[in-house]
């Protein structure tokens, strides 16, 4: 779902960093490489077309969509 949320905003190219590592949003294997577990800390960037949206919409994702039980 963030792969796909990423693609619409095809003009931003986004950078996900961690204590894990880092990922360019470019596959899902990039993100799924990064470990990730509920409660992780997450940084999302994004450089480009709509960089505000597009920032907000994947860390949004990562917050809500991503985290279980959501946070309040």
């Amino acid at each position: 779902m963030i792969l796909l949320e990423a693609r619409k905003f095809p003009g931003c190219k986004f950078k996900i960093m961690t204590a894990n590592g880092d990922s360019d949003l470019n596959s899902m294997l990039s993100l799924i490489s990064l470990g990730l577990s509920c409660g992780d800390g997450v940084t999302v960037s994004a450089n480009g077309e709509n960089e505000i949206e597009a920032c907000e919409k994947i860390s949004d994702l990562f917050a809500y969509e991503f985290d279980f039980p959501p946070q309040a």
